[in-house]
């Protein structure tokens, strides 16, 4: 997915010929490729997405073992996500926007 957002900001500025900032916007699922595209583009908002898919998995699946199945059909590569972001652990310099809701379920403090 990451792969094909870049394309279309690719061409948007190479085909369209679009100048200016790009900004992406990446609402409760979409905002796990947005985090991903920081390098490609002048702003993120990421607004109410995952932060740790692996915990979504254990927490809507009710179990360690679909943690660990996700883990699994995941290969153990690490996920692009918002707590990737505030972590540092995406280095890129583009401006960031992300909106939590702390009762949400599925939000880790």
């Amino acid at each position: 997915m990451i792969s094909d957002i870049r394309t279309i900001v690719n061409h948007l500025q190479n085909v369209m010929g679009l100048e200016g900032k790009i900004g992406v916007y990446g609402r409760s699922l979409g905002g796990i490729p947005t985090s991903g595209i920081c390098d490609y583009v002048d702003m993120v908002i990421i607004d109410r997405s995952f932060s740790d898919l692996e915990i979504v998995a254990e927490r809507r699946f009710y179990s360690k073992f679909a943690r660990a199945l996700y883990k699994i059909g995941n290969h153990d590569q690490p996920v692009h996500s918002a707590r990737n972001l505030v972590n540092g652990g995406i280095n890129n310099k583009c401006y960031k926007l992300i909106t939590c809701d702390i009762k949400d379920e599925m939000f880790d403090a």
